[in-house]
């Protein structure tokens, strides 16, 4: 009897958004490289904050560093005394990394939004595509329900 392997569902996946602040030259970019041996490129927002998304299977301990290239070469790369780790769990889907260059403490923000009610499309103004520059998995839109909300003191109902 031969077993059949199916594409992960998007319950079985898991969302992580990178952001690190980096000076970078004109022409430099920065990679997060992942214990996979797979990388993603970041994209530059003001304030030199990199940011960029990645999808996985879940649960794991994920590890991960960062590195700068210009055109195919990579220059310049973090030098940490112990690696990023963080164990992803099974009751997150959302996580957000926060991390400084060459400092092995990160902070993750697992996110949770379980009180919003319909959907819309969540903007981690990652400014990237939907591919994901990783292979094999393709990148998922993150997609999280909207919250209505009612100023106190006001009749109208407003939308965020």
């Amino acid at each position: 009897m031969s077993k059949t392997l199916e594409h992960p569902t998007s319950e079985g996946l898991i969302t992580i958004s990178f952001s690190i602040n980096y000076v970078t030259t004109y022409g430099e970019e920065v990679y997060v490289s992942l214990d996979d041996y797979t990388c993603k490129k970041l994209t530059w927002t003001p304030n030199h904050i990199w940011k960029g998304a990645v999808t996985l299977l879940r649960p794991r301990t994920l590890r991960w560093s960062y590195s700068v290239v210009e055109g195919s070469s990579i220059i310049r790369t973090e030098h940490l005394t112990t690696p990023r780790s963080y164990s992803l769990d099974t009751s997150h889907r959302y996580y957000h990394v926060f991390d400084k260059w060459d400092v092995s403490n990160t902070n993750v923000s697992p996110l949770t939004f379980s009180s919003i009610t319909s959907p819309f499309l969540l903007s981690l103004n990652l400014n990237s595509s939907i591919d994901n520059n990783r292979s094999p998995i393709q990148f998922m839109p993150v997609f999280i329900p909207k919250k209505v909300v009612k100023d106190i003191g006001m009749d109208d109902t407003n939308t965020l």
